[in-house]
């Protein structure tokens, strides 16, 4: 199967509905039943667990991951308010996804460690390129939590991702793996493939 990459997005008010038109605008671009990968942008009101069976009905996702935003750039321009939906097809891209919860574990390092192990656990390929990472503000030292993936992954692993916002209220922050919207997690995609490159620099 080539490599199918969809987008789809909605600003109805009426966040199921929202929600619905996303995935079938996403759907039928895709045009299979099931989704190799999904991932969410919500605005923070949208953002909720009531939007999960609607995606996952319609897109029959193996894997979804996302988080609450801000903001929405598409093509059209940058947006306040509405949720996108990205889904990819690819026997050419693998993925693996993971979540925990940073506060249960005795110290950062070591929950990026137990993070590390559960993406190596989900990811399919001998071949990994990088690591997209979804956070909030409740983690203060995420160095050290990268750090502790990186035993896992390999020292010098290029990470890079985005920490969840509501404008600042600091009142809804999500991010959202599988069937769950959670709050205060740390939830990565792993991605690669044998036809994949990364560029990285970092200070890592």
């Amino acid at each position: 199967m080539p490599t199918t990459i969809a987008i789809g997005f909605s600003q109805l008010p009426d966040i199921k509905e929202a929600a619905f038109q996303a995935c079938i605008a996403a759907k039928n671009q895709l045009n299979t039943i099931q989704t190799d990968l999904v991932i969410i942008l919500a605005c923070s009101p949208y953002a909720i667990q009531e939007i999960l069976p609607i995606i996952h009905s319609s897109l029959q996702p193996k894997r979804l991951v996302g988080s609450s935003t801000a903001s929405i750039m598409t093509n059209d321009g940058v947006f306040d308010q509405g949720i996108a939906i990205l889904g990819i097809n690819s026997d050419e891209i693998a993925f693996g996804i993971a979540s925990n919860q940073p506060a249960l574990h005795p110290d950062l390092r070591t929950a990026g460690f137990d993070w590390g192990r559960k993406l190596n656990t989900d990811y399919k390929s001998p071949q990994h390129h990088g690591c997209i990472l979804f956070s909030d503000y409740s983690v203060h030292y995420p160095h050290e939590f990268i750090r502790g993936a990186q035993e896992v992954l390999g020292f010098g692993f290029p990470f890079f991702g985005a920490i969840s916002s509501d404008h600042f209220k600091y009142k809804h922050m999500a991010q959202i793996y599988q069937k769950q919207v959670l709050q205060k997690p740390m939830t990565g995609l792993l991605i690669g493939g044998a036809r994949l490159f990364s560029a990285r620099r970092h200070g890592y």
